[in-house]
């Protein structure tokens, strides 16, 4: 049965969210086009995933936490290799956010080192010209194709010489 005008939702976009002492790494699958029961996925993608980078903050009166954007990052373009479907199941792009960063935003917003952190990540739909940051100059005009959950960034015990 085909209906014009119906679209399907996407599935569900999952991160990972890794933290050591150096970064905060995200990791997030692209999506896995599928026509008549066939995996269609190209390679390199044409979706990109960039991930924000958000401090829990408590309000000034007390009464409730906000999210505070601290960074974006858009995931490296893959390099020109072979892709076989069997060898790799899905594609999945790396976001990295170096911890000194991360530490320099929340000083010069003023903000506890020590302050919880959380992502999100987003996949985006190809453009013509190909955005490099669609979170930054292509916002608004690059479309969204899926979010994640925004998902808490686990704690980690940094050395003092960190905090």
């Amino acid at each position: 049965m085909r209906v014009a005008g119906i679209q399907h939702p996407p599935p569900p976009l999952r991160c990972a969210v890794a933290r050591t002492e150096h970064a905060v790494t995200v990791t997030a699958p692209h999506a896995a086009p599928v026509h008549e029961g066939a995996d269609i996925r190209p390679f390199p993608p044409r979706t990109t995933i960039s991930a924000l980078l958000y401090a829990q903050v408590q309000q000034a009166d007390g009464a409730d936490w906000r999210n505070v954007l601290l960074r974006t990052h858009s995931a490296p373009e893959p390099d020109d290799q072979v892709y076989d479907p069997a060898d790799r199941p899905f594609f999945q792009s790396v976001i990295t956010f170096p911890y000194a960063d991360i530490r320099g935003t929340l000083d010069a917003l003023g903000l506890p080192a020590d302050a919880s952190l959380s992502v999100l990540a987003a996949e985006f739909l190809p453009t013509a010209p190909p955005e490099r940051d669609p979170l930054t100059a292509g916002l608004g005009s690059t479309r969204i194709l899926r979010t994640s959950p925004l998902t808490a960034v686990p704690a980690v015990c940094l050395p003092q010489r960190l905090l």
